[in-house]
């Protein structure tokens, strides 16, 4: 085997490659697993985190996120899986060109949720907090009012 990174390796034509070598197994697996958990996670987020709305929106969006560039990673794996050139998607280089994107979302991601999060974790249960002490519109005054306004024109009425 040459160098994995090397130009002539990365833009091999596929009668000239193996389909399922180590990278290619390894990338496949990853790649099948990440996008079988994010539509889990995408499906499940809703219903687990109901009353969370930061948590929910933000599992939702990472995941969506994480969903789309593996499955796309995985599209580009179909072509050299079924040894079929079709414009160049079957070479090596598409993959290792999602491989990078996938992992730079996932390091995204993580900085996101050591960074960025907790400010608006803080942020959000602060304001979660000063809703439980402010009282709620009742349903029972606006139907008062309007009795009352009622009673005053049927009043002017008689």
């Amino acid at each position: 085997m040459e160098n994995p990174f090397s130009w002539s390796y990365l833009t091999a034509p596929l009668s000239e490659t193996e389909t399922f070598g180590p990278f290619s197994i390894f990338y496949l697996v990853m790649m099948g697993a990440i996008f079988i958990v994010s539509v889990f996670v995408v499906r499940d987020a809703p219903h687990r985190f109901a009353d969370h709305k930061l948590k929910r929106d933000t599992l939702m969006s990472g995941a969506t996120i994480l969903m789309w560039a593996s499955g796309v990673s995985l599209f580009f794996f179909i072509p050299r899986w079924m040894r079929f050139e079709i414009l160049t998607f079957e070479r090596r280089i598409w993959l290792y060109i999602c491989f990078t994107i996938v992992v730079a979302i996932i390091g995204y991601f993580v900085y996101y949720l050591k960074v960025k999060y907790p400010p608006l974790l803080a942020e959000f249960e602060r304001k979660r907090e000063r809703r439980k002490y402010v009282a709620p519109a009742q349903a029972g005054q606006a139907r008062t009012r309007r009795s009352g306004s009622k009673s005053k024109r049927q009043r002017a009425n008689r």
